[in-house]
This record gives C-alpha cells, sequence and structure tokens, in this order.
C-alpha cells in the first residue's frame, strides 16, 4: 500500500468529493485601483499587459475584453505592489487599497470542520486572519477583515471555499464601505 499525503487523505474524507475547478467563473479585479470603471475603460487599449509581466504570483489573467483578473486558483495575491508599480496608464494608482473586490465564503456542507473532521488548512494560510473557529469545528469568516486574496483556496484540501464578488464602482477598502 503506496502512502499518501495530508491533501490526498483529506481528499478522500470529503462528503462531496474534491474538485480541482478552483473560483467560479467570476472577475477578481487587480488590487490598487479606486474606480473600477477604469478596467473597462483604460486596460483594453494596453497592449503590453505591464501588470500581468510584473506580478510574481502569476495571477493576472486577461478576459475576453482584454480586462484584467485575478486567477486565484493556484497561488494568491500577496499585496506585494508590483502590479501597481508597473501600471503606467493610471488605472491602478491606489496603494492603500490592499483588498480585492471579492471575500471568501465557506460551504458549510463541504468544509471538513463543519463536518467534524480536524481541518484548519484555510486559517493557516489566512494572513489577515480573517478566518476563526468556534471551538473545534466550526470555522468562520469575517468579512470585514477578509482582503479576498485567495489564500485560503489552495488552503482547504475539499475546495470548500469560494470567493463571492461584490459590484463596485468606487470602494473604500479600508472600511469595507461602498460610496
Amino acid at each position: 500500500m503506496s502512502a499518501i499525503n495530508r491533501r490526498e487523505f483529506f481528499k478522500r474524507l470529503s462528503p462531496k468529493g474534491f474538485s480541482d475547478k478552483g473560483v467560479a467563473e467570476t472577475l477578481v479585479r487587480p488590487p490598487y485601483c479606486g474606480d473600477h470603471r477604469l478596467f473597462t475603460d483604460i486596460c483594453p487599449k494596453c497592449s503590453d499587459r505591464p501588470c500581468q509581466s510584473a506580478c510574481g504570483e502569476s495571477i493576472i489573467s486577461f478576459h475576453t475584453d482584454n480586462t484584467p483578473f485575478l486567477m486565484l486558483t493556484g497561488s494568491g495575491c500577496t499585496f506585494c505592489q508590483d502590479c501597481l508599480t508597473a501600471c503606467e496608464r493610471g488605472v491602478l494608482t491606489r496603494p492603500d487599497l490592499n483588498r480585492l473586490n471579492a471575500t471568501a465564503q465557506i460551504a458549510i456542507e463541504s468544509c471538513l470542520a463543519w463536518n467534524q473532521v480536524i481541518c484548519d488548512g484555510c486559517r493557516d494560510v489566512c494572513e489577515s486572519q480573517a478566518i476563526s473557529f468556534k471551538a473545534l469545528w466550526s470555522p468562520e469568516i469575517y468579512s470585514e477583515m477578509c482582503t479576498g486574496c485567495g489564500h485560503c483556496l489552495r488552503g482547504c484540501p475539499v475546495s470548500a471555499i469560494q470567493l463571492s464578488t461584490f459590484v463596485t464602482e468606487k470602494i473604500q477598502y479600508s472600511t469595507g464601505v461602498k460610496q
């Protein structure tokens, strides 16, 4: 019998099985933009895509309309500001906006911890400490603390966490209050 790693072990315990599909087809935009309309107004005219080249995590992709979005299936945003520095067209200009237009949510029916299996993979990788456990079995994500970075997606061995985007034109990310 061959040895299995921790991730394989948890995949087998999942009540709904494991899916590598990752994040649903939503457009999570790069950080540092004060007005998300700029993505559709300015980005399609940018042919060299410097934000994509600058991203050390290789998570910036381009939609069919030539607007950038974050593909958070293999890694998450570290808010390193490399895309901000590379953007010469004035779309990414706000270093204080270090939150994405998304927040993480746990699918309780698929979550191992909610199904009485000891697992805290999501909490281990959450740098903003937005994931807390009530006792041993009940993880919760505090949306006001969640940056939407996507690291918890890869931390969950059964894909029980999904990102939900929120529609925004202008947003003040430090408080999470829409303007």
